[in-house]
C-alpha cells in the first residue's frame, strides 16, 4: 500500500511552495513501476491463450465439419458476395522446443513455403502494404526523405516474406486468427483456432454491413495510443492531485487526466472491447446456424475467452496507470517535504 509522507511538525504550504524551486520528480520510476505491475496480467494473458488453445481444440471430422460450416456462412450471409475469403494455415505437426528448432521453422517457411502459405504471406504483405499507404506521415517519410515509395518497399517475393513473417508466424503456430479489414479477408490456423473463423466473420460483418463496426475498427489504433498517451500525460504532470485546480486552462486538462487517468485509460479501450463483443456476438450466432450444439459450446467458450483478454489488458491499464499517478506523486511530495525542511532551516 502506498502511503503519502506528511510530517507532523512541518506541512507543506501551498504559498510556500511557489517561492521554493522543486523539479518534477518521479516520472522514470512511476513508468517503471507500471510496466513491472502489468507482469502478472501478461502472465494471466498467456493462460488465458493457452485456455482458448484447449477450448478450441477440435479433431479431425470436427475440423472438416466446421470448414463446411464456415463456406456455408460465407454465402448465406452475403459475405462471399462483400469478397471475403477464409484461408486456413496449417501447423506443423510438431512444435519446436528450441530456439534452433524455431530458426528452422522460421527459414523454411521463407525458403520452402507451401503454396497455400506462400498465398496467406502475400495476402498479409498486401494488408501491410494497404495499411501503410493510409499512414501519410509514415509515407513522407520514405517517399520524400528515403526517396522510396511503398510499390518499391513491398516488392519483390523476398520482401513479401520478411515482411509478413512476424504475423504470418502467430498463424502457423496457431495462437492467433485474424481479419485483415484493408483486403477483406480472414486468415485461421488450421485444426487449433479453426472455431474462431465465426468470431473473424464477425468482425468481417461489422467491417461489411456495420456503420458503428467499421468506425469502431477503424479507430482501432488511435483507441491503443490513446491509452499510453494518457499514462504519460498524467506521469509528467508535476501538479499533484491532492494539490487545488489550477485556474489556467492548460493546467485544468492536465489536472483532469492526471485525477481521472485510470477511468481515461479503461475507456480508452471501449472501442475495441465494443467492438470485439460486437464480432463475437455475430460469430455466436452465425455458429448457432450452422453447427451442433457441441460446436456451438466452443466457439462460444473461445469467443468468451477472448474477449476476456481484452477486458484483462483494459482493466490492467487502467488499475496500473492509477497506481504510477500516486507512485508519481509520493515521490514528488517527499522531494518537495524535503525541499521546504531545507528552505525552512536556511531561514
Amino acid at each position: 500500500m502506498i502511503k503519502s509522507v506528511h510530517s507532523n511538525s512541518v506541512q507543506p504550504n501551498v504559498e510556500n511552495n511557489k517561492k521554493i524551486k522543486t523539479r518534477n520528480k518521479g516520472i522514470i520510476r512511476a513508468n517503471m513501476a507500471q510496466g513491472l505491475m502489468a507482469f502478472p496480467a501478461t502472465a494471466a494473458s498467456v493462460g488465458v491463450i493457452a485456455g482458448m488453445r484447449k477450448a478450441a481444440k477440435v479433431g479431425y471430422e470436427d475440423n472438416i465439419s466446421i470448414k463446411k460450416a464456415v463456406s456455408e456462412t460465407l454465402t448465406n450471409t452475403g459475405l462471399r458476395d462483400a469478397g471475403v475469403k477464409v484461408s486456413f494455415v496449417n501447423q506443423p505437426k510438431k512444435l519446436p522446443k528450441s530456439i534452433n528448432g524455431f530458426v528452422d521453422l522460421f527459414k523454411n517457411i521463407i525458403d520452402n513455403p507451401s503454396k497455400s502459405d506462400l498465398k496467406v504471406m502475400e495476402t498479409i504483405s498486401n494488408e501491410l502494404k494497404a495499411d501503410f499507404d493510409k499512414n501519410k506521415l509514415k509515407k513522407a517519410y520514405f517517399e520524400k526523405l528515403l526517396k522510396i515509395d511503398s510499390d518499391s518497399l513491398f516488392a519483390g517475393e523476398l520482401s513479401k516474406k520478411i515482411k509478413s513473417l512476424p504475423y504470418f508466424i502467430q498463424f502457423k503456430l496457431g495462437i492467433n486468427a485474424a481479419f485483415l479489414p484493408n483486403v477483406n479477408q480472414i486468415v485461421v490456423p488450421d485444426k487449433a483456432l479453426s472455431v474462431s473463423a465465426f468470431h473473424e466473420m464477425g468482425h468481417a460483418m461489422n467491417a461489411n454491413f456495420s456503420k458503428v463496426g467499421k468506425f469502431l475498427q477503424q479507430n482501432r489504433k488511435i483507441a491503443m495510443i490513446a491509452a499510453p498517451a494518457i499514462a504519460l500525460v498524467a506521469i509528467c504532470t508535476k501538479k499533484k492531485v491532492s494539490e487545488p485546480k489550477s485556474e489556467k486552462k492548460i493546467q485544468q486538462a492536465k489536472d483532469f487526466v492526471k485525477r481521472n487517468a485510470g477511468k481515461l485509460s479503461f475507456l480508452a479501450f471501449a472501442p475495441v472491447l465494443i467492438e470485439e463483443a460486437m464480432a463475437s456476438l455475430k460469430g455466436n450466432k452465425m455458429a448457432k446456424m450452422v453447427l451442433s450444439p457441441e460446436l456451438l459450446k466452443k466457439v462460444k467458450m473461445t469467443n468468451a475467452l477472448g474477449f476476456s483478454s481484452y477486458l484483462l489488458a483494459a482493466a490492467t491499464t487502467g488499475l496500473t496507470t492509477m497506481l504510477a499517478v500516486k507512485i508519481k506523486d509520493n515521490i514528488q511530495e517527499k522531494h518537495e517535504q524535503k525541499r521546504l525542511l531545507k528552505a525552512q532551516k536556511n531561514s
